[in-house]
């Protein structure tokens, strides 16, 4: 498969992420609400809740910022392409043009460009899995925190109504880690190939 159809398939799941980012603010909100029409045992769960929202608010800038750096991605590869393709031909026309020091000027300019060119996507793929692996944390510790509201709500009048929201977050939290972790280990791939 090629680079661009790879890049561009993550670019849509995180697009994808983004949106399930923004379900699990709405129902954290849901929560918050329902919670705020409860009793004195519920305080602990608007709490924790209160947590998940701003950390949800926080989750949609680092996705968000995601998207950007798969977009740097692809900008940066196809400069690599098209350096890649310029340079196959400006070789091809050098052999033909024989021995000559101005020649060889441009050749070592073609090589240096070039060498940039894919020294340049290597950051950009290297930082974008770095990104990936800082929302995947970041997801780790939204799920520890649904995981403390869920047991609050246990303590709290109303908790199956509480539960309902937190298990439609936990299994959007649970979404968006497997996306994620699929992003990672194919760009982890083309790191190390």
């Amino acid at each position: 498969m090629s680079e661009f159809i790879k890049i561009i398939q993550a670019n849509e799941s995180i697009k994808n992420s983004l949106d399930l980012s923004y379900a699990i603010k709405l129902d954290a909100l849901n929560a918050l609400f329902a919670a705020s029409r409860g009793d004195e045992r519920g305080r602990g769960f608007s709490v924790a809740v209160s947590e998940l929202v701003g950390f949800s608010k926080f989750f949609d800038q680092t996705t968000a910022d995601l998207s950007s750096r798969i977009e740097r991605n692809l900008i940066a590869y196809s400069e690599l392409v098209r350096y890649e393709h310029r340079y196959r031909l400006f070789v091809r026309g050098c052999s033909l043009a024989g021995d000559n020091e101005q020649i060889t000027r441009w050749h070592a300019e073609a090589d240096r460009r070039f060498s940039r060119a894919q020294r340049d996507h290597r950051l950009t793929k290297k930082h974008f899995l770095l990104s990936v692996r800082n929302t995947l944390k970041q997801c780790l510790q939204s799920k520890i925190i649904s995981l403390r509201a869920k047991i609050e709500s246990s303590y709290s009048e109303g908790g199956s109504e509480y539960q309902e929201f937190l298990q439609r977050i936990e299994d959007n939290f649970e979404q968006i880690m497997k996306t994620l972790k699929s992003i990672e280990k194919q760009f982890a791939l083309q790191a190390n190939g």
